[in-house]
């Protein structure tokens, strides 16, 4: 992995690369197929959009409708997210009752998406509506959240799929908190790849500190070990900061994570001391050959940090951004919100 060798604090004039502007919407999530193919969704009122692109980000086809989930829980985190496993691409959302569904398409064989499974098997138990997805090796898809079964606290939940998304097994207990309960309003995050290495990123709440901390498994997620802190410092806060960060892997399986902590972005591997970026909040990632790029959100605007840069890149006006690296491994493309629109850019990693 590479590792950035300075940091500055003024931003190199905005990035002029093309836009794409969608559609009006909110909460963007985005990723890429194992043929390159580009797939993002969003939220719009209680509508759930998809839309595609095939020739790295260029262009993006007309969106349109998933489905309909009346009471959709959107923003500040919340919406619709999006994987692609090897024959089928699933939306999973979350409703303010605090239900999750899963929508899917087959990459080959689907028309139209087919009708919403249930993923979680207790009633109304993810009433934060924070839910992230990620596929793995095959038909595996996996899906974790925020849930409040049992005892009225949060805990990190999670299940497996073994085709597509169109049904999930059992639910499982990844995480509970000594401590009563995890940081209540921010978004876990999950990654996976095809040897069965999963890996969750959560914000945790141990003794008044709002942390990150990344759990893992080597089995497909059939089981987790125990969790870890992420980075040295400590963030102590009776709020919430709503502001879960992100997570990504190179190809040998190393994983890298990014998160605020107070008003700064740090970047750590797992067991590392943390470096710091910048100011900002919500971080997104992703794990190039030649090192990490990361996109956050700077006082209104999106600033992006190429891997091993020695400057920080402003790309204009944005918030919540999602990156998705493309299959050259020298390209990302960010999406994110401006003004009530659903904006994409594709940026260069060098």
């Amino acid at each position: 992995m590479g590792l950035l060798v300075l940091i500055q604090t003024s931003f190199v004039p905005i990035n002029t690369e093309p836009e794409n502007v969608l559609g009006t919407g909110k909460q963007p999530d985005i990723c890429v197929d194992k043929n390159g193919a580009i797939k993002l969704t969003y939220g719009a009122g209680n509508q759930i959009y998809y839309t595609t692109s095939v020739d790295g980000g260029v262009t993006f086809s007309d969106p349109t409708v998933v489905g309909t989930l009346t009471k959709l829980s959107l923003g500040m985190g919340c919406g619709p997210q999006v994987a692609a496993t090897q024959d089928y691409t699933f939306i999973t959302a979350v409703n303010t009752k605090g239900n999750i569904f899963t929508y899917a398409l087959g990459n080959k064989k689907d028309a139209v998406w087919r009708k919403p499974v249930p993923v979680n098997d207790a009633d109304t138990v993810a009433k934060e509506g924070f839910v992230a997805v990620a596929a793995g090796a095959h038909n595996n898809a996996y899906a974790v959240w925020l849930d409040m079964r049992a005892d009225n606290q949060n805990k990190i939940y999670g299940a497996r799929s073994r085709d597509g998304g169109r049904t999930w097994q059992k639910n499982q207990l990844i995480y509970r908190s000594p401590d009563t309960t995890v940081c209540q309003c921010c978004k876990p995050n999950i990654i996976a790849d095809a040897k069965g290495n999963v890996h969750v990123q959560f914000r945790n709440w141990l003794l008044g500190n709002r942390d990150l901390h990344l759990i893992s498994s080597a089995d497909h997620g059939q089981t987790f070990g125990p969790a870890q802190k992420l980075g040295r410092g400590s963030w102590p806060l009776k709020g919430c900061p709503m502001d879960g960060g992100d997570l990504a892997a190179d190809a040998a399986g190393s994983v890298t994570t990014v998160w605020r902590r107070e008003s700064n972005i740090f970047l750590a591997p797992p067991g590392k001391p943390e470096i710091k970026l910048g100011a900002g909040k919500t971080p997104t990632i992703v794990q190039a050959a030649q090192g990490p790029a990361v996109v956050w959100q700077h006082e209104g605007n999106l600033v992006f940090l190429a891997p091993n840069a020695a400057e920080i890149t402003d790309l204009g006006k944005g918030a919540f951004p999602k990156l998705a690296l493309l299959p050259d491994g020298l390209q990302a493309v960010c999406a994110y919100e401006r003004d009530g629109q659903i904006v994409t850019k594709v940026v260069a990693l060098k």
